[in-house]
């Protein structure tokens, strides 16, 4: 958080905290982000402007301060650009976000920040809305990627409030496909901006990846070369004596699957170095 003070001398002296990274934002923040974004016909010069306004109006408020009537009309228009506009630019230099925006929609509950509990099987699904949302553009994929991951309480021992992949049978876990077409109809009712401010998060969540595990992500991924299956394709390869099952996959956290790959891709490249080492010398 950064301190601004709005001062126009005789008629405006407000101080107020201004966020200053993606987890800083309020959700009606990260709200006002998407809509702004998928407005149509909209530049980044006003996008940036009402999403100025709105958060200096918002943090005001929660600080139990008052703006006077029409108090853009107090501010300097070049000044406002000059100092204003740059408060901003977290928001449009990389995607960050790893704090859920919304934890409950309608009857729905919603994971936990930052993938922490995600699990392969849903990342599975997910990122095959994703990867469709890139390739065209469309609200469908946005409603289904939201009702893999907000979920029912419906079942009384699921992980969280959550219909989770792991369901209990005799202190058992074992995998059960969830069919995410049904829910994602009620998805489909709910505000577009709320639905790419999930995407926004899905995002900023999966950003975190290749710092996290950057030997796995190494030669990252062109746009016109996105694979639906790409990570489907990492289950099957990472079954076996080690992992389990590609059921048993699909049940791990998707980090503790990510640690797992990394350690072997650092071992493949450790193994490939002293391999043309060897060559040169022969």
């Amino acid at each position: 958080m950064i301190s601004i003070n709005l001062h126009q001398p005789g008629r405006l002296d407000l101080t107020i905290q201004f966020p200053s990274g993606w987890d800083e934002l309020l959700p009606e923040e990260v709200m006002e982000i998407s809509r702004q974004q998928i407005k149509e016909g909209n530049t980044q010069e006003a996008a940036r402007a009402a999403i100025l306004k709105f958060i200096i109006s918002l943090r005001t408020k929660l600080s139990k301060q008052k703006l006077p009537p029409q108090w853009m009309n107090l501010i300097d228009a070049e000044q406002a650009v000059i100092n204003g506009y740059p408060l901003l630019d977290f928001i449009y230099n990389e995607n960050e976000l790893t704090r859920v925006p919304e934890q409950k929609i309608m009857c729905f509950y919603g994971p936990a920040d930052a993938f922490e509990e995600l699990t392969c099987g849903e990342f599975e699904d997910t990122e095959i809305e994703f990867n469709k949302f890139y390739t065209e553009p469309d609200i469908i994929p946005l409603a289904k990627l939201a009702a893999i991951l907000w979920r029912p309480s419906s079942i009384p021992l699921c992980r969280s409030r959550r219909v989770s992949y792991i369901t209990w049978q005799h202190k058992t876990a074992t995998y059960k496909t969830y069919d995410a077409n049904k829910p994602a109809k009620h998805f489909l009712k709910i505000s577009p901006e709320r639905l790419y401010a999930i995407f926004t998060w899905y995002v900023g969540c999966r950003s975190q990846l290749p710092k996290l595990f950057p030997t796995v992500h190494e030669g990252g991924e062109k746009k016109n070369e996105m694979d639906l299956h790409a990570f489907t394709k990492c289950i099957h390869a990472g079954a076996g004596p080690k992992n389990g099952s590609r059921q048993t996959i699909r049940l791990m956290k998707v980090f503790e699957f990510f640690f797992d790959m990394e350690e072997e891709a650092i071992k493949a490249k450790e193994q490939e170095k002293i391999y043309n080492e060897q060559s040169r010398q022969t």
